[in-house]
């Protein structure tokens, strides 16, 4: 495990976010939000490297959650996971530099496992 590096997952279904944790948690510090507001209040305490934030959720979607981070928490690598890749502004969102990224659910163990340890290893100092 890497103590150094804490990854945050937001996503409305808690199956999704205890997939991900019992996937992960030996090989980074997983934190999990609920919600878009449950993450920002979460980001407000904790110091968080890689960012990986559902796009479609109730009440503040994944676009909307990445602004909020950019703007309060520039350093953090921010990337969208969803399963509708062909939503419109996705592609937008990383060309503006909303995001590092938009992830394909479902996704793979070692191919998410790569780019989350690459993305924190570029990410600005």
């Amino acid at each position: 495990m890497d103590p150094t590096l804490t990854v945050l997952v937001v996503d409305d279904e808690p199956t999704n976010l205890s997939t991900f944790n019992r996937a992960f948690r030996k090989d980074f510090k997983v934190l999990t939000a609920l919600s878009g507001a449950e993450a920002l209040e979460l980001l407000e305490r904790e110091a968080v490297d890689v960012l990986l934030v559902d796009y479609r959720m109730p009440r503040m979607d994944g676009l909307e959650v990445l602004a909020a981070a950019r703007a309060r928490w520039p350093r953090a690598v921010r990337a969208l996971l969803t399963a509708h890749a062909d939503a419109p502004g996705l592609c937008d969102a990383q060309r503006d530099g909303l995001c590092a990224a938009v992830l394909a659910k479902p996704w793979s163990h070692d191919a998410l496992l790569a780019w989350v340890r690459r993305a924190a290893a570029e990410r600005a100092p």
